[in-house]
């Protein structure tokens, strides 16, 4: 699953830990706080390759760490385009903000376009 890829990236690249505070999908439970990287649009045929949107949704009580974990995902993500790994990103790198949910938390996600 191209999301393992994405997330894999994500955790040798920053200080995220899968299984510790990345997750797929969703947070767990009992997680207050990380990052959950999950599949916003099925993947569809572009060319020789496909393409898909994925987000990655950031959660944290700190403005600051949330804000700091986005900034360096988006220039983690703008540096990977072109690469030659099993994907790549091919569209626009953004974010966006959804304020504070329930639990207190700042919700910001990062959203990218891959072609694998």
């Amino acid at each position: 699953m191209v999301e393992e890829d994405v997330a894999n990236y994500i955790a040798m690249n920053t200080s995220l830990v899968t299984g510790t505070d990345l997750f797929l999908n969703q947070l767990p439970a009992n997680t207050p706080e990380g990052a959950a990287v999950r599949v916003i649009r099925s993947p569809k045929p572009w060319g020789n390759l496909t393409t898909t949107l994925i987000s990655i949704f950031i959660f944290y009580n700190s403005f600051v760490t949330n804000r700091n974990l986005v900034d360096s995902l988006v220039i983690l993500f703008n540096d990977y385009r072109g690469s030659l790994g099993s994907w790549s990103i091919s569209g626009q790198v953004s974010w966006s903000n959804y304020g504070k949910d329930d639990y207190d938390r700042y919700v910001t996600s990062v959203n990218i376009e891959i072609s694998h």
